[in-house]
């Protein structure tokens, strides 16, 4: 008897989870150019601040890029700011309201960075995005090992 209970349980779980996601996709519109992450935890929140450079790989201006955050950060988030990686002018940004099951089975949040103005084809721009987070991240390998 306990052992239906338990997996009906987990099988209600299952089901709201992916109901819950709506496997959104973003347009396949940006290549990532450049990538470099420093992760700062010196607090009991976790900084990180990414430098991304982008290009547009579509045929049309784009103004909106999409960054996926695994679920167990963007779940967490508590600030999420973005500027243009040379100047100190930030641009509109904000946590998409829902999730995406990725291929790999993997659940992933999106930010959403509105670019102050259209990237035209084959250009490129860098953003520097921060947020904070509550989320464990552990050292590898680990201490126990």
């Amino acid at each position: 008897m306990m052992n239906c209970f338990v997996w009906y349980v987990t099988a209600i779980c299952l089901l709201t989870k992916i109901a819950l996601c709506e496997n959104f996709v973003p347009p396949n519109v940006w290549e990532n150019v450049g990538y470099e992450k420093l992760v700062d935890v010196k607090h009991a929140y976790i900084n990180e601040a990414l430098l991304v450079t982008i290009k547009n790989i579509a045929d049309e201006p784009q103004s909106e890029y999409f960054l996926a955050l695994p679920e167990n950060v963007f779940d967490k988030i508590s600030l999420f700011e973005v500027q243009l990686a040379n100047k100190k002018v930030y641009i509109t940004s904000s946590l998409y309201h829902s999730k995406t099951i990725l291929d790999d089975g993997k659940i992933a949040g999106y930010g959403i960075i509105g670019l102050p103005s259209a990237i035209e084809p084959g250009n490129e721009v860098s953003l520097l995005i921060k947020f904070s987070h509550t989320c464990l991240l552990y050292t590898s390998p680990s201490p126990r090992d």
